[in-house]
């Protein structure tokens, strides 16, 4: 016997109807369990499958599926006229992007393979992708490593389709080159039961939901002739089974006759406890938290938002990377398209556009230095290169040249540039050759509003919560939470502020917006806002709990709580924190384009200050000094009897400019 014929005859389980080797032939169906229960079957009747298959299928079908064209210098750019792009716009006269993509994930779930066509429009060249049903392909092997063709039964006809032009993605088996469907072999026995459920359910409404039960005759009564045995179970099943115009009726029981319920009932059978089961164990075979696609068992805020993280990251990400990996290894190149130069990507990042503020931490605080450039942060985005000038490895705020030291949060965002010379500041505080514009900075109380009104919405957050989970028994204060959401509502405020003031600063100086770069200013506004949200959440925590006497009446102290103590926080905090970030602005406005020896004055605002800024009204300092109460601007980090309820701003005087 030849090798091939020897190897040919080892059995080969497969999902394919019929796998063919030229020579040789013999049906892989066989070896399945004879029930039928298979994939189409299992998606029609059982709703957990569907609901988790349904569930992966939407959630991949909406991210977009986009290509991207990479450029000579490096950037990324969003492509739209190439083969791939336009038959992703437009796969199938019947059928577009978002189907054609959820057919795909849904075919990778329940048969483990899925295939495209690649087909050529007639008409004007156009490639199209048609999705092919597992169920009609058939490969058919030159030998177990190369496929000579495939057959796809379409109705009672089959067609002959070269490999090249089916894009087949295909998975792992341990017996044969195709994958064992996960619904089929792993989870045939949790969803028998649910069926064998579902009939149990299906008797028990033909019955009219009565109760199931047994009669008994006492052994002393009269023998039943044929005919009256009958009669009584005629007008029994009339009366009790739903069936007949007696339906709803109440039997007559005569002889002695008892009705008696028996133990057995749906109830103490855990059916509950099995519908959770089979929910439960269909969603971990598709990698999916529970949670996820109904089951609330042990769900809190904290462990629901982390899995809603690893959605597109654990459960679809090796999905995501399969798809793309196969389109980018085969599919490019038979549209004669560079693999070098094109690929495709799904679009996970608008889902993430929830967390947006996380990611924007994390890459504000790599790009531009120390360890990514502007344009290499941009192509990580898939966006296109702004040229040189975003090559450059910028300065972080948190690092100084050449030495390495960490900054404190109250530093500000850029570094000074040295010059060698060792008399830097009085050469800054010298009067310089020309004229000086004394250039007033942004009103603080233009901007206090906008933060007294976010830190009342979370005040609000916090005592529904609070009280809720008050109301419950449950842990109620959740730290990680508050922290998180204040920290993140902060930034956000906090960059739009310093983007206005500085703008204002600048416009005033005579000097383009785009002089001042908010990238040297990331880390510490990210620093601050977390600093700040720390510490008012703490202050907050400390001060109920001072007030809860482990009764039901706590929830009238939170209530009491917010509306006096919290009401005057937010806007103490509202007028004391807008200073802060609009002295920042103003300083770093003039230390980025002031020029040389930019000074700042302070300004005194208030109708009533206190008596240390009273008496610093018009106190001029280099940009980069300290002020008499040690205090870089208003609101500074810093002793908080100088910061508190300050409404006190900056005059910036701009330097030499080159």
């Amino acid at each position: 016997m030849s090798f091939w014929s020897n190897l040919l005859s080892i059995p080969v389980r497969a999902l394919s109807p019929k796998v063919t080797y030229l020579g040789s032939s013999f049906d892989m169906a066989s070896a399945f369990d004879p029930s039928g229960l298979d994939a189409a079957r299992m998606w029609r009747s059982q709703p957990h499958l569907r609901t988790v298959v349904d569930f992966r299928a939407r959630n991949i079908a909406q991210l977009g599926l986009h290509v991207y064209k990479r450029s000579a210098d490096g950037g990324r750019e969003r492509d739209h006229s190439s083969p791939l792009a336009q038959a992703l716009m437009e796969p199938d006269v019947n059928m577009d992007s978002h189907q054609l993509i959820y057919a795909l994930s849904g075919d990778l779930d329940l048969h483990e393979r899925a295939y495209w066509l690649i087909t050529t429009n007639a008409e004007n060249g156009a490639r199209r992708l048609r999705r092919l049903p597992p169920s009609w392909v058939s490969p058919v092997w030159e030998d177990p490593w190369n496929i000579s063709h495939y057959l796809v039964a379409m109705g009672d006809k089959q067609r002959q389709i070269p490999p090249e032009e089916i894009l087949a993605f295909s998975s792992y088996s341990p017996e044969s080159v195709y994958g064992c469907s996960p619904t089929i072999e792993s989870l045939k026995e949790v969803l028998l039961e649910q069926i064998e459920a579902s009939q149990t359910r299906r008797q028990m409404w033909k019955n009219k939901a009565r109760i199931s039960g047994i009669i008994e005759r006492p052994t002393g009564a009269p023998d039943w002739s044929k005919e009256a045995k009958n009669r009584f179970l005629d007008d029994w099943y009339a009366s009790f089974s739903g069936a007949g115009s007696k339906a709803g009726g109440t039997p007559l029981l005569g002889d002695g006759m008892t009705f008696k319920v028996p133990q057995l009932s749906m109830d103490n059978q855990g059916y509950g406890e099995a519908v959770k089961l089979s929910l439960q164990t269909v969603a971990s075979s598709f990698h999916v938290q529970p949670v996820m696609v109904g089951d609330s068992t042990g769900a809190n805020y904290s462990n629901v938002k982390e899995f809603h993280k690893m959605l597109y990251s654990d459960t679809l990400g090796p999905t995501l990377d399969r798809v793309q990996s196969a389109i980018n290894t085969f599919l490019l190149p038979r549209l004669g398209m560079d693999r070098e130069t094109y690929y495709v990507e799904f679009n996970v990042k608008d889902k993430l556009k929830g967390s947006f503020l996380e990611e924007a931490r994390v890459m504000t605080s790599m790009t531009g230095g120390p360890i990514l450039t502007i344009n290499e942060g941009r192509a990580r985005q898939n966006l296109p290169s702004i040229g040189p000038a975003g090559d450059e490895l910028l300065t972080p705020m948190n690092v100084l040249r050449g030495g390495g030291t960490q900054a404190s949060p109250g530093d500000s965002g850029s570094q000074n540039v040295t010059t060698g010379d060792n008399n830097d500041v009085e050469n800054r505080n010298a009067a310089p050759a020309l004229t000086r514009l004394k250039v007033k900075s942004a009103e603080p109380a233009q901007f206090s509003d906008r933060i007294e009104d976010l830190f009342r919405r979370t005040f609000d957050r916090q005592r529904q919560s609070v009280k809720s989970r008050l109301g419950a028994g449950a842990q109620w204060w959740d730290e990680e939470r508050w922290d998180e959401e204040l920290g993140g509502d902060l930034q956000e405020e906090s960059i739009g502020i310093v983007m206005e003031a500085s703008t204002q600063v600048l416009a005033e100086m005579g000097v383009e917006a785009t002089a001042f770069n908010l990238a040297l200013t990331a880390n510490y506004l990210m620093t601050r806002s977390d600093g700040q949200a720390h510490d008012m959440n703490e202050a907050t925590r400390a001060a109920l709990e001072e007030r809860f006497s482990g009764e039901d009446s706590d929830t009238d102290a939170v209530d009491e709580y917010f509306d006096g103590v919290g009401e005057q926080r937010a806007k103490n905090a509202g007028v004391a924190t807008a200073a802060a970030l609009a002295g920042f602005a103003s300083v770093e406005a003039g230390r980025q384009a002031g020029g040389r020896g930019a000074q700042k004055s302070w300004v005194v605002t208030s109708g009533n200050p206190r008596d240390s800024h009273s008496g610093m009204n018009g106190e001029t300092v280099g940009v980069d000094e300290l002020f008499s109460n040690g205090m870089k601007w208003p609101g500074a980090i810093g002793d908080p009897n100088e910061v508190a309820g300050c409404q006190c701003a900056l005059d910036i005087i701009p330097g030499e400019r080159d």
